[in-house]
């Protein structure tokens, strides 16, 4: 009996130790982890090939002038006449025109980019200062040699405005800028008074006479002098920005930048003659950026 019993308790006991070692195993598992634990956070990868927007550079400022130059050179005389030849009334004359104007608007420009330049700079707006300075002779003359029944004369009829003047106001504008570096700029002031009104402009002398000379004898006769004020021809040459020139040309401030290497001024100059008036009118400008232009881009 002890002899058949020694070997199976030894088996059980071995049983035994099987089954405390899987317990032992599954609790060890199921057990939850005491104590403070670390967990690792979450890594983002960016998709293969995919392109990374370089940041936006930072917006800059503008400083330079914008100059308009205008002038009127006109001297011009014709001869004429006025009835049939032979007859009582007939009249011969000579008109002579004469218009001499110089005129310059200067514009000192300061401006500021736009703040977001992810896609580049599409336009600024232009402030500053604007002055205004010109002088006029504006002569416009007819002589006639005149006869009647009993009289002969001559006789002058004309007008006159001359002198010289100054003006201020604001520069208000623009530049608009094209992903293929063209640009185009507008310029005006603004002259407007405290009250919203704009100021009638410069105040001339102007002449309105008319002289009687050579009469023959017996004959009587007078003229007139009035003088008031008047405006000159042109006043500010910027607003006749945009007319079309003798050539159908629209006078327009345009150029062009290198795309792949904009640099950091824009300027240039452009000469026109207008059909009306008929003025030469140049227009030169500089404008200076803080640092490398930014030509719009997608």
């Amino acid at each position: 009996m002890r002899a058949s019993s020694y070997p199976r308790l030894r088996r059980l006991r071995g049983a035994s130790a099987i089954l405390l070692v899987a317990i032992s195993a599954g609790a060890c598992s199921a057990a939850p982890a005491s104590g403070p634990t670390q967990t690792q956070a979450a890594v983002t990868q960016r998709p293969p090939g995919e392109a990374t927007q370089a940041p936006a550079p930072p917006a800059g400022t503008w400083t330079g002038t914008i100059t308009l130059h205008g002038v009127i050179a006109i001297d011009k005389t014709e001869d004429g006449s006025d009835g049939d030849p032979g007859s009582t009334y007939y009249d011969t004359y000579t008109k002579h025109d004469v218009t001499q104007t110089d005129v310059t608007d200067t514009y000192t420009i300061t401006a500021s980019d736009p703040e977001d330049l992810t896609y580049g700079i599409d336009s600024i707006d232009l402030g500053g200062s604007a002055a205004n300075a010109g002088t006029t002779l504006e002569r416009y003359t007819t002589t006639w040699k005149k006869q009647n029944s009993g009289c002969t004369w001559t006789e002058e009829d004309g007008t006159e405005t001359k002198g010289p003047w100054t003006g201020t106001g604001k520069a208000v504008g623009s530049v608009g800028f094209n992903e293929d570096g063209s640009y185009s700029i507008d310029i005006h002031p603004d002259i407007s008074l405290p009250n919203g009104e704009e100021p009638d402009g410069p105040q001339l002398p102007y002449r309105n006479f008319q002289t009687i000379t050579d009469l023959s004898a017996g004959c009587q006769g007078t003229g007139y002098d009035q003088t008031t004020t008047q405006g000159p021809i042109v006043w500010w040459v910027s607003s006749f920005l945009g007319e079309t020139d003798v050539n159908n040309i629209y006078s327009n401030i345009e150029g062009n930048l290198n795309p792949a290497n904009p640099g950091s001024t824009v300027d240039g100059s452009s000469t026109w003659k207008l059909k009306l008036p008929e003025m030469t009118m140049t227009i030169t400008w500089h404008l200076v950026h803080s640092g490398q232009i930014v030509l719009p881009h997608s």
